[in-house]
């Protein structure tokens, strides 16, 4: 079975934040290691035109997961016909 190592990533751009230049990472795939060694499974492959090719990073997955957002929960649909007003339209 594989375990998941870390995330492949690629330097996308530089933001400030704070004062502080940042790098913006691009997630592009997982990194595994599996019975057969390393593996790393690509989802994406980021578009570049510098002649020194494509440089990957891979940060270690975190021990506990982000927590995930749930969806906001429908709510009481609203009456087709409101009281007090006919269906037909005026025009």
């Amino acid at each position: 079975m594989a375990k998941v190592i870390g995330d492949v990533v690629f330097p996308s751009g530089k933001y400030i934040k704070d004062g502080e230049e940042k790098t913006r990472w691009i997630r592009c795939g997982t990194l595994l290691e599996t019975d057969k060694g390393m593996r790393i499974k690509l989802d994406c492959i980021p578009v570049v035109t510098d002649p020194s090719g494509m440089w990957f990073s891979v940060f270690e997955k975190e021990e506990a997961p982000r927590p995930v957002q749930q969806a906001p929960q429908p709510t009481a649909a609203a009456p087709a016909v409101q009281p007090g007003i006919d269906g037909d339209m005026p025009f």
